[in-house]
């Protein structure tokens, strides 16, 4: 079974999270998307001072699955 890299990048967006922009990307790697969107809720708090007003953490598989944590 092939092994999937799954990184954390943060987005800022505005208010409809329609227009997104890149802010940072996390440092780690994660074995699932669910353990990666768990972390992201630790991470988040992180961003809260980002000129954005929303911010959200997208979990990306290496193989460009994605799933948004907000």
């Amino acid at each position: 079974m092939k092994t999937a890299l799954i990184m954390m990048t943060i987005l800022g967006c505005d208010d409809s999270v329609s227009q997104c922009h890149y802010v940072s990307t996390v440092n780690g790697t994660w074995e699932t998307i669910a353990t990666c969107d768990a972390e992201s809720q630790k991470q988040l708090p992180k961003f809260q001072n980002a000129n954005y007003p929303v911010v959200v953490a997208v979990c990306e598989t290496s193989d460009n699955k994605m799933a948004m944590a907000k």
